[in-house]
């Protein structure tokens, strides 16, 4: 249990006590040629990050007395589409 210190004190706690919920992302990519002419080349690119939309807590509140004291403040990036179109010649 966590208590506050005692004025002028650090407290005893360890660095990396408090642990919040492990990352989960899941990414995809696609990728595909098309030969053209000779040495003229398209190729098509989609990626897509973090595909299963999980939040991902990336802050939790260690401010004792807080109103918000452990609870998850903060949250990674949702989920990412791109695509790209590439020339070569």
């Amino acid at each position: 249990m966590y208590q506050k210190p005692a004025y002028g004190f650090f407290g005893n706690a360890r660095n990396g006590s408090i642990v919040g919920p492990r990352e989960v992302s899941f990414n995809v990519s696609a990728t595909k040629a098309f030969p053209i002419y000779e040495s003229f080349n398209a190729e098509l690119r989609v990626e897509a990050f973090n595909v299963m939309n999980h939040p991902n807590i990336t802050s939790i509140s260690t401010q004792y007395g807080a109103a918000n004291f452990g609870q998850a403040i903060a949250a990674g990036d949702p989920r990412i589409m791109e695509a790209a179109f590439r020339l070569s010649f």
